[in-house]
């Protein structure tokens, strides 16, 4: 019988290390949740982007292009800000299955993947805390907001079910543009 890989076992150093940080982050959740969360002014723990759809879909608009005559990025800056930077897969024993697909990233923006297909390919956004999500197409030209009230979305479990029938239809939209 093979030997348990090393994030399989409860015990293992790495299985108790991600155990414990995931009860801290649904901790901070929870702190964040409430009146004082969020008037903390915390920009590392994302506390600091507090706003409306409108603002979100506004803000994801004018990096893509102008809103109101300002625009963010540079065409150049933007592609820089877009490019994969970490497609590679990672090392064991963190290369274990992942349902809702593994995280890819640019420059501080989210990409698309099976558990979060954006806007498809060549989109880019965040998920926030708990279910918001922004996002912007440069190749349709559509920027998107979303927020909610509750915080309540697992990233492991796959898309946010609040997300999936509104997300397919703009992504159909926007192939359609």
């Amino acid at each position: 019988m093979a030997a348990a890989r090393s994030c399989e076992r409860l015990d293992a150093p790495l299985s108790t290390a991600l155990r414990a940080s995931q009860a801290e982050v649904a901790a901070a959740v929870r702190g964040l949740a409430t009146r004082e969360g969020r008037a903390a002014e915390l920009p590392g723990a994302g506390a600091g982007g507090i706003g409306n759809a409108r603002s979100l879909s506004r803000m994801y608009a004018a990096l893509i292009g102008p809103v109101d005559g300002v625009r963010l990025l540079s065409p150049a800056a933007l592609e820089r800000a877009v490019a994969p930077r970490d497609d590679a897969p990672p090392p064991p024993p963190l290369d274990g299955g992942d349902p809702a697909g593994r995280s890819r990233f640019g420059l501080g923006f989210e990409l698309p993947r099976k558990g979060l297909p954006m806007l498809g390919e060549g989109s880019f956004g965040h998920a926030g805390a708990g279910g918001r999500l922004g996002m912007a197409d440069p190749g349709s030209g559509l920027a998107v907001g979303y927020v909610c009230t509750a915080m309540a979305w697992e990233p492991a479990a796959g898309p946010d079910p609040r997300w999936t029938d509104w997300t397919e239809a703009v992504t159909a939209t926007a192939a359609a543009l």
